[in-house]
Parts: C-alpha cells; structure tokens; sequence
C-alpha cells in the first residue's frame, strides 16, 4: 500500500523512470532520517536530559522542505535541500558543545554521499567543499578554544546514536552501490542494444552491398563537384559491363572523360535539374551506341545545409518495352488506317445506296424517306412546299440519232445545271430514266416556276457537243403541285405534280405546267 501510494507520488512529479529511482531514493533516506530521529528522540526522553529533543523535532520538521520540493518535480533542488539541513544541523550540533565525535565524523560522509546521488557531481563537488569547511571550523574551534566538548566520555545514548548513524551511513552506501549496478545495468544494456544495432546495421549493408553488385540494373554514385562537373564515386558490375572497363579504371574520374561530348552532356543536365531541385528526379534516355533505352531514377543526398553533394542513380534498361511499344503504336496505325479505309468504304457504299451514279442525285430509294421528313417539317412550321416533277425531252430521240453515251451527257448536263441553281435547303432526286423530282422548300407554286424557268434559261447557252453529228441543247417539261394548296398528303401531292407534267406534255412540251 505505502509502496503504491510512494509510487503515485513521484509518478506524477516526474515523468523518466531514471528521475523517478532518485527520487525514490532520496524519499528513502528522508523517512530513514526521521527514523533515526524517532529513536534517538525516545533516547533522549527516557535515558538522556532531553537536551536533544528541540535538536530533533527542527531537524525531523525541515525534512519536508525536501519533500515540498519533490512534489513540485525539482530533483536537484530538494537533494540540495536536504544535504544543506544534514549540514547545518550537524555542524551546529557540534558547535554548541557536542566537538567532534565519531558520529559527528560519520554524518558528513553520508551527507557527501546523499548529495552524488542527488545531485550528481555538482552536488558532490560542492557538499565536499561545504563539508571540509564545516571540519575546518570544528577543529580550528576545539584547538582555539572556540568550542567546549561538553561530553568528555562516552554514553549510552552516544553509542546508540552513532549505532543508528552507522546504519544510516550503510543505507546510503547501500543505496549509492545499488546506484551504481543500476546505471552499469543501463551500460551493459545501451552496449548490449548497439551491439544488436550494430549488426543489424553490418547486415543490411551487406545486403545492400549485394544487391549493389548483383543487380541487373546500372547503380551509380556520383560527387557533386563544386566546379559543376560530375565525379564517378562507385558503379556496380552492370556499369563495368557497358563501359567495357575494370572500376578501377572508371571510378574516381569525371563524367565527361569516360563519355562522348554529347553523351556526357545530356547526361549532365538531368543531373543539374535533380541538384537544382533537390528532388528525386525520373526520366527515360536514349544511348545511341549501343542502341538501347534506359529509365533513370536520381536521388540527391544533401550535406546539412541542404546543398547536394552526391548523387545516387538506377538505371533501367528498357529496351525491349520500348520495341513492343513502338510495335503496338505500328500496329495501331494500320489499325487505324484500316478502320479509316472501312469508314471510307462504308460512306461510299452508303453513297452509292442513296444516290444515282450517273448523276449524282439522291436516287429513288431514299426519296420517301427525305420527302417525309421535309413534308413533316412543312406542316409542323406551316410553310409551303412546292413539288417539281420535271421530263427531259426527247432523249429516246437523243439516244437513238446520237448514241446512249451522249444521251448521258445530255442527262449529266440538265442535272449539273439544277444543282449548281438549287438551294442547299431543296431536295433533288432522281425518279426514273429521264424522270426528276425537285422538293423546293418554303416555295409557293409561281416562285417554283421562276425557279424552273431560270434553270431552263442557262441551259440554252450549253449545247451539248455531240461530235461529228452537231451540237444541240437540253430541253425539259415541268409540273407543278404545291402544300397545301393543291393537296394535305405526300401522295397527293406528288400525284398532281405528275398530272401538271402531262399537261405540259400535251401543252408541247419545253414548259411547265402548275397544277389547278
């Protein structure tokens, strides 16, 4: 219990176990001295003259001045505390009368050794000066006559006392060996813990050492020179396997001596960015001879005012990576250059699908799809829509007297015409053999017929050449229906184009016919 209650005490005051045993230590010898005090104090009451009492109870009161002391956690300062009341109240116990007796002589011992282990060698240094100071004045008193020994023979209560001094002398003998084996303890452990570290230390660089020579990759070590230059420090086998020489003949020599102008160079400036930086720096190379690619790592190591001084380096040949990557991006061009091929094909295909290869105009197939789709948008915004159902004329004539190479000509040159003049908004298809269909969007059914009479006009000045048998010039027919004027369906629509086309026809031809 007393132990627990001890242990809470200087717990909390002081924090390192190494203050915590001192402090237990001097917490030892305080409640010794005041068991000392305690018997010497019932001596002195029952066969001495009581004249020790007041002596006592001072002495046995200042020891909580120490005490106070420890509680605030100050080691030296209660140690000091203590050894000076041993101090005071010995010399002065001698002074008034007692002269210097044995236990007078044994006390000043035990207080030197009370303030070593306290105070360590400042409290020693400065309790034995005390002390010497204190024997000096005692002796110089009894020679002078300063200081009457009242006590001329030994007595019972003496002998006891300097017993229990004794005792207390070999407590603190006791407690400065035990000091001592704790501390060559602590020794034997810390070398026993470096020993241990030591080896751990020998091991792992002589792992890194095998690691240093056996690696595959290149392992460098170069000094930062202050002139900027770059010295070889230390390079493993691969290095001396690319170099084609012994280390010793590579290590110790500056970079651009054992490298080309070009080569040293360029690896000098990664090497300046990575001193520059401070950094850890990474970074792929090319080596021209021989013809290899290499991933670099540089680690600076800096000097304790953060200035790089060395350079630690692995290099990684990556060669093959490089090939089967420059393999891949090959592959993956002639893929992309077939997929664009495809693509192409596949818009031409589509084209074709879609559209008459004589002419070029969307074909018939696709007719319905995009006169839906223009019809929905002319009745969803309420505009007209005006449908040209146009018949070149006489081209069974035309191929009959000049030849179906011509008559194609013929048909190239009508249509050529009618795209150049319609809008990128209006629709132009191919329906049959000579046979066109025009969406004009937005159009009322007389600007769809100025718009055919226009087309119509530039053609007069473009004869077809037709070789050895003349020239002569496209002519067409033309009905017109229009939304919602002469109909509210598609099919409607276009079926009244178609009769306005054989009116015209019957009206003879080369005109152009609205729908009424």
């Amino acid at each position: 219990m007393i132990a627990k209650l001890v242990y809470r005490f200087l717990s909390r005051a002081f924090k390192t176990e190494e203050d915590q045993r001192l402090a237990r230590i001097l917490l030892t010898l305080i409640i010794a001295y005041w068991l000392a005090s305690l018997i010497m104090l019932v001596m002195d009451q029952v066969w001495g003259d009581k004249s020790l009492t007041p002596f006592l109870i001072v002495g046995a009161t200042l020891q909580f001045v120490p005490i106070f002391l420890l509680r605030k956690g100050k080691l030296v300062a209660s140690g000091f505390a203590n050894t000076t009341i041993y101090l005071v109240l010995t010399t002065y116990f001698a002074t008034i009368g007692q002269g210097i007796h044995d236990y007078v002589i044994i006390v000043y011992p035990i207080i030197i050794m009370m303030a070593g282990l306290t105070g360590y060698r400042r409290g020693l240094v400065s309790s034995t000066i005390i002390v010497l100071a204190a024997v000096s004045w005692l002796i110089f008193g009894e020679i002078n006559g300063w200081i009457d020994p009242v006590i001329t023979s030994p007595r019972w209560p003496d002998l006891i006392a300097a017993g229990l001094l004794i005792l207390v002398g070999s407590l603190a003998v006791y407690l400065l060996i035990s000091n001592l084996e704790y501390g060559l303890a602590q020794t034997w452990h810390e070398l026993a813990e470096r020993k241990q570290m030591e080896l751990i230390l020998r091991e792992s660089e002589e792992n890194l050492k095998e690691i240093f020579e056996n690696s595959p990759d290149n392992i460098f070590v170069f000094d930062v020179c202050k002139d900027g230059r770059f010295k070889i420090r230390k390079i493993n086998i691969a290095l001396e396997r690319i170099f084609n020489a012994s280390r010793s003949a590579i290590e110790g020599k500056y970079l651009d001596e054992v490298l080309d102008k070009t080569s040293a160079e360029l690896i000098a400036e990664n090497f300046r960015q990575c001193v520059k930086t401070k950094a850890p720096l990474n970074y792929e190379e090319h080596a021209e001879l021989p013809d290899r690619f290499y991933s670099t790592s540089l680690i600076p190591i800096l000097d304790e005012t953060g200035t790089a001084t060395r350079l630690i380096g692995i290099s990684r040949d990556i060669t093959k990576r490089k090939q089967a990557e420059e393999s891949l991006q090959n592959v993956n061009q002639q893929l992309s250059l077939k997929l664009l091929e495809i693509e192409q094909l596949h818009n031409e295909l589509r084209e074709q699908s879609i559209r008459d290869p004589l002419t070029g105009l969307f074909n018939r197939r696709v007719l319905q799809d995009m006169f839906e789709g223009e019809f929905s948008r002319a009745r969803r915004e309420n505009c007209p829509l005006s449908v040209i159902m146009l018949d070149m004329d006489d081209l069974k004539t035309i191929n009959d007297t000049y030849g179906h190479q011509v008559g194609d000509l013929a048909i190239q040159r009508l249509t050529k015409q009618m795209q150049a003049m319609i809008r990128k908004e209006d629709v132009a298809c191919r329906y049959a053999g000579d046979e066109f269909i025009v969406l004009l969007n937005n159009t009322e059914p007389l600007d769809a017929q100025k718009r055919v009479q226009e087309w119509r006009e530039a053609l007069v000045g473009q004869a077809v050449d037709a070789g050895n048998r003349g020239q002569f010039t496209v002519q067409f027919t033309a009905g017109i229906a229009s939304f919602p004027i002469h109909g509210q369906s598609m099919k409607e629509i276009v079926d009244n184009a178609d009769v306005a086309l054989y009116r015209a026809k019957a009206e003879g031809r080369n005109c152009t016919n609205i729908f009424a």
